[in-house]
């Protein structure tokens, strides 16, 4: 089923006859422009419910430690040193009292 929201009163065929809904009709697409589903070859259903089920066998290796530890805490912190040192050089540039942060 398809629902089609329109503004304005809509007279629509049931049935039972024609009858007018005030904001919606629900309409029933042809068959004929219903789409079969595509066959997938096995080796692709293989792969695809491999992929779906990845979290359940993953197991931290070295390099996901390593990844995890730079990117999830050693950049952040380097952006946020990063960030105060430039607010700290523009508020001595402009001659404002220095500001207080976090570190």
């Amino acid at each position: 089923k398809i629902l089609f929201v329109s503004p304005a009163p809509r007279r629509c065929s049931t049935p039972a006859g024609q009858i007018d809904i005030p904001t919606f009709c629900v309409v029933r697409p042809k068959m004929s422009s219903l789409k079969p589903a595509p066959k997938m070859s096995p080796p692709i259903e293989k792969w695809v419910k491999h992929r779906e089920d990845f979290h359940l066998r993953y197991r931290p290796t070295g390099k996901n430690v390593r990844d995890v530890v730079l990117w999830g805490v050693a950049f952040p912190v380097f952006v946020y040193y990063l960030t105060v040192y430039q607010q700290k050089e523009v508020d001595r540039l402009n001659g404002r009292p220095n500001t207080k942060y976090m570190g």
